[in-house]
């Protein structure tokens, strides 16, 4: 939000496009200085050398993860560009930023907190497993009828969000957001291998993934945006082959505990999009469906949900009971 004010402050000021880099600046700041404000304990100035190697392979195995990643991405957009066009980029860039939205808003955010908590349980030699398993049904739990519900209703959404112009890009929202159901399955891989010191292997997989997913996104773009994105997916499953007999390594799972995630998470969210997919095959899933339906069905797909997530006694329904139960107290005195 810093970054977001300090844009919009420097663009009114006349600083054009290097309004910006100034807004990542000043929030980069602002989220250090919050950072050591709330744990000054870990804020340390002294220039030391203290395992230095150590030091030296995890940054750079870390940089070779990122990095890989995304040059590779910029590669695809500009396969996309070239193949199908700047008007399909910008159509598919846009697609691609409502995904990236709702990725990076909720389920990086809760990522980096549930981080912090295996870290603190590696430290008092507590095993990771139990806990992984608890935060993956909390994930899929909440994730899956989030992406899933918007990939129904994507052309409603993207109609009152965006206006009429930007309707055809529903189909390729809806893909993407299916890539987000099979990246959830997966989810805190990374975080995984560095909890693990195995940033090494991780850097060999997004090497292997990054040119599988280029291969195949780049022989889709011949054929259309939608295509293009359907790749995604492709991309998506295959990280899901790659990296599961590695998490079921790290925290010592079984198929069968993961089964068990999936299908228990699965059941919920069949019930809580259920609803809107009736709505929508009704109006023949048209980006004009009267909204005021759309919201009735989201209502009760969120009340079966909760009920379903009561009846298959799911570790996200207890979170949620938690959480609510103080503010119900002084609510009712």
């Amino acid at each position: 939000m810093s970054g977001t004010i300090a844009t919009v402050a420097f663009a009114v000021a006349g600083q054009s496009y290097m309004s910006f880099a100034y807004g990542q600046i000043i929030a980069a700041l602002i989220s250090t200085a919050m950072a050591i404000g709330l744990a000054p304990h870990h804020a340390r100035v002294r220039v030391g050398f203290d395992n230095w190697r150590d030091v030296h392979r995890f940054s750079i195995n870390v940089l070779a993860t990122l990095g890989i990643s995304r040059v590779f991405s910029r590669l695809q957009d500009m396969a996309l560009g070239r193949l199908l066009g700047l008007a399909a980029l910008g159509l598919y860039s846009r697609s691609g930023n409502i995904f990236s939205m709702l990725w990076d808003s909720v389920f990086l955010v809760i990522c980096r907190i549930m981080f912090v908590d295996f870290a603190a349980g590696i430290r008092a030699g507590l095993p990771i497993g139990p806990r992984y398993q608890n935060a993956l049904a909390l994930f899929t739990a909440l994730m899956w009828p989030t992406f899933l519900g918007l990939g129904v209703l994507s052309g409603p959404f993207v109609l009152l969000i965006y206006g009429a112009k930007w309707v055809s890009i529903a189909m390729c929202l809806s893909i993407l957001c299916v890539v987000g159901v099979f990246n959830t399955a997966i989810a805190m891989a990374w975080d995984l291998f560095i909890i693990a010191d195995e940033t090494g292997r991780q850097a060999r997989f997004e090497f292997v993934r990054s040119i599988v997913g280029f291969v195949v996104f780049s022989a889709a773009c011949f054929i259309s945006i939608e295509a293009a994105a359907m790749a995604k997916v492709i991309d998506a499953i295959f990280a899901c082959v790659l990296y599961m007999p590695h998490i079921r390594r790290i925290t010592d799972s079984q198929y069968r505990d993961m089964f068990a995630i999936y299908l228990r998470s699965g059941i919920a969210t069949s019930v809580a999009i259920a609803p809107a997919i009736i709505v929508m095959a009704w109006h023949g899933w048209a980006a004009t469906t009267p909204l005021v339906p759309i919201v009735l069905a989201v209502g009760i797909g969120i009340a079966l949900w909760g009920i379903a997530l009561r009846l298959l006694k799911h570790p996200l329904f207890f979170e949620i009971k938690s959480a609510l139960t103080p503010v119900l107290a002084r609510v009712t005195g």
